[in-house]
């Protein structure tokens, strides 16, 4: 939670630009591309702080990068060594993702099934999300065999629980009374 709350004012300085320059799916790239050089396992120890020099561990980090950052993403990551941030780029990605979504008014939607879902299903669970919420739905399907059949769906404090496995504990209080 500490490395978010440090995250977020970067995010959201990021975010307020890119919709300033109306290229916010570019500083999406730009953000994973470099969040994903952050998490490198050979590269991950010269984040520490004091490994090295901020000047040197931005020289590398953009070499790396190559043409993968336009010159606002070259001064984002100085910023970001000059201030040993470099570790936390993944949880300013996560953030970055969160403002899109607030601004894109898309809400992001939790699909547990036993089984993959075809893509009419999901397409119907999404129009249907659509109506409930209002609002662009996308869907996050995860698999769960536990629920034996069926599937959840979760928005926030949005629960629906179609499972088989939600059935039979349903049962098996109403049996125990």
């Amino acid at each position: 939670m500490h490395n978010i709350t440090i995250a977020a004012p970067y995010a959201k300085a990021v975010f307020e630009l890119s919709v300033e320059q109306n290229n916010v799916k570019e500083w999406q790239f730009m953000l994973e591309f470099s969040s994903q050089i952050s998490q490198n396992a050979n590269i991950r120890f010269l984040l520490f702080p004091n490994f090295m020099s901020s000047k040197r561990l931005t020289d590398i980090f953009l070499d790396m990068c190559g043409s993968n950052l336009n010159i606002f993403g070259k001064n984002f990551i100085r910023v970001m060594a000059e201030n040993n941030r470099l570790l936390l780029l993944p949880y300013v990605l996560k953030k970055f993702i969160f403002f899109r979504l607030k601004y894109e008014n898309i809400k992001k939607v939790k699909v547990i099934s036993a089984f993959p879902l075809t893509e009419r299903q999901k397409r119907n669970i999404t129009l249907f999300m659509k109506k409930k919420l209002l609002s662009k739905i996308l869907l996050n399907c995860k698999i769960d065999k536990s629920i034996i059949s069926g599937i959840i769906i979760q928005w926030e404090d949005f629960f629906i629980d179609y499972s088989v496995f939600n059935r039979i504990k349903c049962l098996e209080s109403f049996l125990q009374y």
